[in-house]
Order: C-alpha cells, then sequence, then structure tokens
C-alpha cells in the first residue's frame, strides 16, 4: 500500500484517505470510495468535487507499421478546475463509472 495519499493538483484533501482507499470498490485501474476516486498510484480526486461525468471515446494511436487509431471508451469529468479522463476496459465499465460519479451515459 501506498505511503501518502495525495489530491490531484487543485482539489482539496480528504480526511482518512487511506482508510477510504481500503474500502474503496476496485473498477478497472481505479478505485471508487465513498469520498474520493482513487489513481493507481495514490493521487485522488475527491467525489464532492466531481461535475459533469460523462462517458466519452478517446482514440488511442497504436504503435507499429499500420498508424491506425482504436477507440478507447472513457469518463471525462471536471474537478478543482481541471479536465480528467478515466480509461475504461469496455463501454459497460465506463457507463458504470460515469453512474457511480453522479453522470449519464451520454457521450461527449
Amino acid at each position: 500500500m501506498f505511503e501518502r495519499f495525495e489530491p490531484q493538483p487543485g482539489c482539496a484533501p480528504v480526511s482518512d484517505a487511506a482508510a477510504d482507499w481500503k474500502q474503496a470498490t476496485r473498477t478497472g485501474q481505479y478505485r471508487l470510495g465513498d469520498r474520493a476516486v482513487f489513481w493507481p498510484d495514490g493521487r485522488y480526486v475527491p467525489r464532492t468535487e466531481i461535475t459533469q461525468a460523462a462517458v466519452t471515446t478517446k482514440t488511442i494511436a497504436t504503435r507499429g507499421c499500420c498508424g491506425m487509431t482504436l477507440p478507447n471508451p472513457a469518463v471525462s469529468f471536471f474537478a478543482g478546475g481541471k479536465k480528467y479522463l478515466l480509461l475504461a476496459d469496455s463501454k459497460k465499465q465506463a457507463e458504470q463509472l460515469a453512474a457511480a460519479l453522479g453522470g449519464g451515459n451520454g457521450a461527449e
């Protein structure tokens, strides 16, 4: 486990982030706690600061000879004056993340 949990820049710290991380539900690579959303490296965004969560698609460039781009489902939201993007494994997982963060499942 991490020694220290830190809020994303511009976000306020939550009380007892370590306890919230321990009880948080894992969704893909992220953890959804009662008070915060945690990234794999211990950074977090307080859930009280999250606004405008929506399912979106992020295109990811592949490496190699073809030079293709692949669509990847994601959830975008605003917190602390910045826009954040959570990459999901599937559209269903992106919809679950958006619903948990208080957004709908409309595309951005």
